[in-house]
């Protein structure tokens, strides 16, 4: 898994899963705590974004790449799902 800072300048780390779709994510998550799915236009069996504000992280799944984005505070995390909600506002 490979790491680097993101636009807001929280902690993202990418790898690529081969044969995954959207419903690994809904399954694994719907048994964890926390985890909410976030809704857009885009969503479909590849694609899926979900948030949980507890661990502040964010997972984008979108064609077999899987994107997770760690925020070190509540302030970083508000600012990574505003951002999340602008650009998925336009799509």
């Amino acid at each position: 898994m490979s790491g680097r800072l993101n636009k807001q300048g929280n902690w993202l780390e990418e790898q690529t899963f081969f044969m995954r779709e959207r419903s690994y994510y809904d399954q694994k998550f719907f048994n964890e705590t926390g985890w909410i799915s976030f809704w857009t236009s885009q969503d479909a069996s590849y694609f899926g974004v979900w948030y949980n504000p507890k661990k502040r992280v964010v997972l984008t799944f979108c064609e077999g790449d899987e994107s997770v984005v760690s925020c070190p505070s509540d302030i970083a995390f508000a600012r990574e799902m505003a951002a999340i909600r602008e650009f998925y506002s336009h799509c």
